[in-house]
């Protein structure tokens, strides 16, 4: 009777142990490809760019569609790193490029997820280094900056979408004020704006 009792309890346990296993691989599997969604994507997002760039200057007289070429791909650079700390500027890129080709209210849909999605992001820019006699990028570098995503897009908001008599504007300038000081760029150029410079 011992011996029955003591195999029961070796395979209780056996059991246990195994579906804490699995469970644990599980969860660690999800939490690795978190961590690579949270630290990847940089080389995906940069190279975006730069092929946005190289297909810009080869192809001008296809200036809006290179432009809707481009915010597909980073659509799909949202959907496969939607934890990427440059989902929120991959977001801006689609925005700035709506404007571009004339499609403000579909901008207005990225604007309104960064400003509630993002509020704490930081502003990531891409510098562009040159060859010595100016005529061919060299290389790129991805630069942290301590704007907020968030302040650029209610700078946009603010700009294409006044609302009615300026109402939408003054409280999205009042924010960016209040809310989003470390954006120092957007508040010069609120400043030395003429129509943003009354929602102060």
């Amino acid at each position: 009777m011992k011996k029955f009792l003591f195999c029961a309890l070796f395979v209780c346990l056996f059991f246990l142990f195994a579906g804490n296993l699995s469970a644990f691989i599980k969860n660690h599997d999800n939490m690795k490809s978190t961590l690579e969604s949270l630290r990847h994507g940089e080389a995906e997002y940069l190279a975006i760019f730069i092929n946005y760039l190289k297909t810009e200057k080869s192809m001008d007289n296809y200036y809006g569609d290179v432009k809707r070429l481009t915010i597909g791909k980073y659509m799909k650079f949202i959907d496969g790193y939607p934890l990427s700390m440059l989902a929120d500027e991959a977001k801006l890129r689609i925005a700035e490029f709506y404007d571009i080709v004339r499609q403000r209210p579909r901008a207005k849909r990225w604007l309104d997820d960064i400003i509630k999605n993002h509020p704490h992001d930081n502003r990531s820019v891409i510098k562009v280094y040159y060859t010595p006699a100016g005529d061919e990028y060299s290389y790129f570098e991805l630069l942290p900056t301590e704007e907020k995503t968030a302040g650029w897009a209610l700078f946009y908001r603010a700009s294409w979408f006044p609302g009615k008599n300026n109402e939408s504007r003054k409280a999205d300038v009042k924010r960016i004020l209040t809310d989003y000081q470390c954006n120092k760029k957007t508040i010069r150029l609120i400043k030395t704006s003429k129509t943003l410079k009354g929602g102060e």
